[in-house]
Formats: C-alpha cells, sequence, structure tokens
C-alpha cells in the first residue's frame, strides 16, 4: 500500500516520492538500529532449492540469500570482474552488499552511498575492511569525480528516486570508459517500457536483462521466518501490519503481486561505451 500510494504521488511530484522514501528509510533504520539486519532487499535464491555455489564464512552464512542477489548482479559484468576495481554502490542501506563486494569479490575499493545518515552511520559502525567505505550521497546528484569508478551497482533503491534519466546519466558519469553497471529492482510490469526508454535515454543500453522475480520470491519464502524474528524484537506492535508489506513476506501486496505476474524484479547489465 505505501509503494501504491507514493508512486500515484510521484506521477504529478517526483520531488514527493523522492521525499517520502527519505523519510520512510531514516525511521526504518532507526527503528532497526540495535539488530544485526544488514541487507533491506528482498534476496536470490534458486527456485528448485539447488545451492549456488558461493563459499560464506560461518559468520555471513546467515544473509545467504541477501549476499546471493549481490553475487548475481555483481558477477554480470564478468567472473572477475570487481577483482582490483575501484566499486561503488548507489543507495547502500545498512552496507552489508558493499561489505560482501569487498570481503568476497576482490575489489581493490568499495564505497558504499547512501542518502539516509542513519544507514551510512550504521554501516560505518558494523563493516570494517581496508577497502571498504561509506558516505552520504544523492544518486541523482553523486558526489564522485567524472570516470571515478570501474564498477557500479544499485539494488532495489531506484523506484525511490524522482528521476531514472537521471540517476542513470550519474551512473555513466561516473563510470570509466568500459565500466559496468548492475541494477536490480521492481517494476509493475507495465513500467517495462518506460525502464528501457529511460536506459537508452541515458546512454546505458542493457548488455543483459532478465526476470528474477521466481528467484526473489523463493528468497521471500526462505527468510520469511528469520524477518518475523526481527520484527517482533524491534518494531512496535501497531507498525508490523505495516512493516510486513514493506518486507515482502507471503500474503503481502507485492508477493501477491510478483505471483500474480502484475510486478516484475528485473535485472540489467550495462557497459559504458
Amino acid at each position: 500500500m505505501i509503494a501504491r500510494t507514493v508512486n500515484y504521488l510521484a506521477a504529478s511530484s517526483p520531488r514527493l516520492r523522492r521525499l517520502i522514501w527519505h523519510h520512510a528509510y531514516e525511521h526504518l533504520n532507526r527503528l532497526f538500529a540495535r539488530t544485526d539486519w544488514h541487507f533491506l532487499s528482498y534476496g536470490y535464491v534458486s527456485p528448485d532449492g539447488a545451492p549456488i555455489p558461493l563459499a560464506l564464512d560461518a559468520e555471513d552464512e546467515p544473509d545467504r540469500p541477501f549476499v546471493q542477489l549481490y553475487h548475481h548482479v555483481a558477477r554480470s559484468a564478468g567472473e572477475n570482474a570487481l577483482v582490483g576495481r575501484d566499486v561503488l554502490e548507489v543507495s547502500s542501506g545498512r552496507g552489508g552488499g558493499a561489505a560482501f563486494m569487498a570481503k568476497y569479490m576482490g575489489s581493490r575499493l568499495v564505497i558504499g552511498m547512501d542518502r539516509a545518515e542513519h544507514a551510512v552511520r550504521y554501516s560505518v559502525s558494523r563493516h570494517r575492511r581496508t577497502n571498504l567505505a561509506y558516505c552520504a550521497g544523492d544518486a541523482e546528484a553523486l558526489p564522485f569525480a567524472d570516470a571515478r569508478f570501474d564498477v557500479v551497482v544499485n539494488i532495489e533503491s531506484s523506484h525511490c528516486y524522482g528521476s531514472m534519466v537521471t540517476f542513470l546519466r550519474e551512473v555513466r558519469r561516473v563510470l570509466r570508459p568500459g565500466g559496468a553497471f548492475g541494477w536490480a529492482d521492481v517494476r509493475d510490469t507495465h513500467e517495462r517500457a518506460a525502464l528501457d526508454a529511460a536506459f537508452r535515454e541515458a546512454a546505458l543500453p542493457p548488455e543483459l536483462t532478465e526476470d528474477i522475480t521466481a528467484n526473489v520470491l523463493a528468497s521471500l519464502d526462505q527468510t520469511n521466518g528469520r524477518k518475523m524474528a526481527v520484527m517482533r524484537r524491534a518494531v512496535p506492535r501497531p507498525l508490523i501490519p505495516l512493516m510486513l508489506q514493506f518486507a515482502g513476506v507471503p500474503g503481502s501486496n507485492i508477493y501477491e503481486e510478483f505471483a500474480r505476474g502484475t510486478k516484475q524484479y528485473l535485472h540489467y547489465a550495462c557497459r559504458k561505451a
């Protein structure tokens, strides 16, 4: 219901959409400040239950479904595309994805950037590596020099932005020639044509497009128990129904829309010419 209301308002006011989502995520990060919940994305699991070959340390194993989404998106740039590279995650949330790329994918430097200052503070306090940093910034006005990064990643965040084209142009600006962009997010099925047009207008035509909705649904099923346990500990009882919708648990609006096919979870891989 929140997403529907925000998207309706955004049709006439992209600035209002940005404002609403910004305050929503700031509040969410305050609620979860004392939890070990490092990811806000829905995750990625093989629909048939087959294991995805990815070795994780024991401390990271509980986050496997969420890590697998980052692994899938980052690997679309090439098997070892992040090795020795400078990587930016736009809208890095609670920092788990950037920390995974810094720890497991051989990156020279990973910077996680988010507009929510509470999320940045949490990330800095929880994820510490010599090749990892976090900062505050706006996805539609990236605070970095031209051609600064080899790889840019953006997971499940762009639906909050005022202008997809503006964001994509900023991604292209900060990418080095030949640099890769991995994107994944939710869209209503009828929005697909406008989304593809935005990528073309920003001169970032995808080399790969795929619908990973089935993988996301499998992850929502697998992670439901853990999400419920975290909510019972961290969320005031009156807010739990709202948070269940946000989290996409089985029976929520977005889960049912995924199941019916009226909403898709998409993954695009692009390269700057």
